[in-house]
């Protein structure tokens, strides 16, 4: 019987969250993970993996000892002693060893019924036609043990625990750092691993260390701004800014696009699904660069409402934070909008020298929805004129 100990952040039982262990053992030809749940003064208790789940509760012990004193730490609380491992030495399976006649009780059913994952078979019908409950159920079949367990569980741990940092996938990047193609292969990864699971996992790392007021993480906050004369990293989601109707969006470092140029307005919706807000409001400028024009966005509205009321405030706010930065007021030659009839009321309002243009393309759009048989010919007609004026 051999074991091997690697460290990991463990959020399904219940023992530590931060600088968890699993223990990987492999017993008569069987691999087999336990999680320690007792530390006593030189040992170790340890329970299999499955243990206390509902549908296993699997009788698997294990008992292991330290050869080293330094290894397991105590403090004492209240006259009574509370022994833990010390987390700040390395972590090496030579430092351990299994305590003879330990691991008497033998694993469940469920824990040795180890296949390869090529070799698993499924019901089909469940994982596509079947309720979430039957699918996790069918894709519980079989345990997560297998001779790439260790392999799988420190893979996953590396490359989550650096994109909560990094704020992006880096499961390539950690297979190029381990090289994973070189000496396994190309299709090692996929076969032993799922990639939609890791990148599932990835993501939701990546979300952990939320603010508990804002719900995000303040890194998210921050970008970092390359354009700039020397890169900087500044906000872009201004959290202290918001208000009870909107959230807003911008950089500071691009706030001077924003003086006498033609303002590109457009909503939308398909962004905000299950969020408390109705849309976002983008504002952009068109820029010319290396013979190429693209609309740049300078700010964004996270909007609750779309009334005049609400249409006004991002309006007024924009006016602030550019004299806030340039003491000066901020003048726009025309804004290209969409249909929506309460921004338009707002900008005649706020701006009133500011031409307001009708976006072409809403026009059209709105011709063919409303007008199907002869919506293309009316469309057709109103294309040979770029944009409408009012």
């Amino acid at each position: 019987m051999g074991i091997g100990l690697r460290q990991f952040l463990l959020t399904t039982l219940p023992v530590e969250k931060n600088n968890a262990r699993i223990w990987h053992t492999k017993e008569n030809g069987q691999f087999f993970e336990y999680c320690q749940y007792t530390v006593n003064k030189n040992t170790v208790a340890l329970g299999c993996a499955y243990h206390r789940t509902k549908y296993v509760n699997c009788p698997g012990r294990l008992m292991v000892k330290a050869k080293r004193p330094d290894l397991i730490n105590y403090n004492k609380i209240k006259g009574r002693i509370r022994y833990f491992l010390n987390h700040d030495e390395p972590l090496n399976k030579d430092d351990w060893e299994i305590v003879e006649g330990s691991g008497t009780r033998e694993h469940a059913a469920y824990c040795c019924n180890q296949v390869e994952k090529r070799n698993r078979i499924f019901d089909k019908n469940i994982l596509n036609h079947g309720t979430p409950a039957e699918v996790r159920k069918e894709k519980r079949k079989y345990p997560k043990f297998g001779l790439f367990g260790g392999f799988n569980r420190g893979f996953r741990y590396t490359h989550t625990t650096t994109a909560q940092n990094s704020k992006r996938v880096e499961i390539d990047s950690t297979s190029i750092g381990w090289n994973v193609e070189q000496n396994h292969g190309a299709r090692f990864l996929a076969m032993v691993s799922s990639i939609t699971a890791e990148r599932r996992s990835s993501y939701y790392n990546q979300s952990k260390n939320r603010d508990e007021v804002s719900g995000i993480s303040a890194k998210s906050l921050i970008v970092r701004n390359p354009i700039t004369m020397r890169a900087i990293e500044e906000m872009h989601i201004h959290l202290t800014q918001k208000t009870e109707n909107f959230i807003p969006v911008y950089l500071q470092s691009e706030l001077h696009k924003l003086q006498n140029r033609v303002l590109f307005g457009d909503g939308t919706s398909s962004l905000c699904r299950n969020l408390n807000f109705c849309q976002i409001y983008i504002f952009s400028v068109s820029i010319n660069e290396m013979g190429r024009t693209f609309n740049y966005p300078l700010f964004c509205f996270l909007m609750k409402k779309r009334t005049k009321k609400h249409y006004d405030e991002i309006l007024n706010f924009m006016k602030n934070v550019f004299f806030s930065k340039f003491q000066e007021n901020r003048e726009i030659q025309a804004i290209h909008v969409d249909c929506a009839r309460p921004f338009i009321k707002s900008v005649k309002e706020n701006f009133p020298k500011t031409s307001i243009v009708l976006c072409s393309i809403h026009i059209i759009r709105a011709i063919l929805r409303n007008n199907p048989p002869n919506g293309w010919i009316k469309a057709k007609k109103m294309a040979t004129k770029n944009f409408l004026n009012i």
